[in-house]
């Protein structure tokens, strides 16, 4: 996947995210997190995301993943 395909659909993220007021100019951190499930691989993953903004206009970014296989017991 080429990576400016992304984008068109992050910028909307954005303003619906600013014209919503979660954004403005006070805003320090933004925390994304999701989880997923992939029934063929019966795996959970959780997905987490934070951006650390600064008033120089300066962004960090943490992000972690982690993958929780399901066993059966018979």
């Amino acid at each position: 996947m080429n990576s400016c395909s992304l984008l068109p659909p992050l910028q909307t993220w954005f303003t619906y995210l600013q014209e919503g007021l979660y954004l403005d100019q006070n805003t320090r951190t933004m925390t994304a997190e999701m989880v997923t499930y992939n029934a063929p691989l019966r795996i959970f993953s959780y997905f987490y995301i934070k951006f650390y903004f600064s008033d120089g206009g300066s962004i960090k970014v943490r992000a972690a993943s982690s993958p929780a296989v399901l066993t059966t017991f018979a």
